[in-house]
């Protein structure tokens, strides 16, 4: 069910979006009552998936740091987009930064898709290291994320 597309959008009716060359979308668009349940986020690897993986994309990889990478994504996208979803009177000017910065990172590509940036990982702490790349490779391998270039040279992962 998505709401009606037209105007500029009331306050608090859960839209940020701006007027352009396309006409009028929504940046984002948060149901904030469904966040917890309705979000879903990346599912865990099972031992199967992971045994199904080429052991040339897999490397040494462990079934443990692959779920873990995938906890710590989910927390850093459901953290980003319960941001999004509180309305700008409660927000601090801090993240009323990572907001604008939130919307200024969405594309075409990135439309009706949840997704990070490889700097929203970066900020939460998350190394980039081998079981980062790793981890995303094989995610990418069972159809869970996908990568694209992103705005302004950004590497963005699409949450399918």
């Amino acid at each position: 069910e998505e709401p009606e597309r037209g105007g500029a959008g009331a306050a608090g009716d859960g839209f940020r979006g701006s007027e352009g060359a396309l006409g009028w979308r929504p940046a984002v668009v948060v149901v904030v009552e469904e966040e917890e349940e309705g979000m879903g986020g990346v599912a865990e690897v099972t031992e199967e998936e992971l045994e199904s993986v080429p052991q040339y994309t897999k490397g040494r990889i462990t079934l443990e740091k692959v779920n873990g990478f995938v906890r710590a994504f989910d927390g850093v996208l459901k953290e980003k987009y319960r941001l999004l979803g509180k309305p700008y009177q409660q927000l601090s000017s801090k993240q009323m930064d990572r907001v604008k910065d939130f919307d200024a990172s969405n594309s075409i590509e990135t439309e009706g898709f949840y997704f990070l940036h490889d700097d929203d990982l970066k900020s939460a702490g998350i190394r980039m290291d081998t079981v980062y790349k790793t981890s995303i490779t094989v995610l990418r391998f069972l159809n869970r994320l996908r990568e694209t270039g992103g705005v302004m040279g950004k590497r963005s992962y699409l949450v399918l």
